[in-house]
């Protein structure tokens, strides 16, 4: 499970538990109605957690993409300033 989210569980698990708790506080009618919303809430913040980490697999392909095109353009770079200086009598 990665970072963002198990904290993103983590966030959803205390908030379910503070906002179960405040409405046992208040009153206790109103604690039993908000413990009846928590698969909900977790269902919520489960699909949360999936939209987050395929969202860090994107992010982590495009960068292996940005950097195998910059590998490329480099290497490109390098045929074409050898060609040049080939051609201009400056290689060796």
């Amino acid at each position: 499970m990665s970072g963002s989210r198990l904290g993103a569980m983590t966030q959803a698990i205390f908030s379910i538990l503070l906002a179960v708790l405040s409405g046992l506080v208040h009153q206790w009618k109103l604690g039993l109605v908000g413990s009846l919303f928590v698969p909900l809430v977790l269902a919520a913040s489960w699909s949360y957690g999936k939209i987050i980490a395929s969202h860090g697999v994107l992010e982590e392909d495009s960068v292996q993409t940005g950097a195998k095109v910059r590998i490329r353009s480099r290497v490109h770079e390098r045929k074409h300033f050898l060609a040049d200086s080939d051609i201009l009598g400056c290689g060796s």
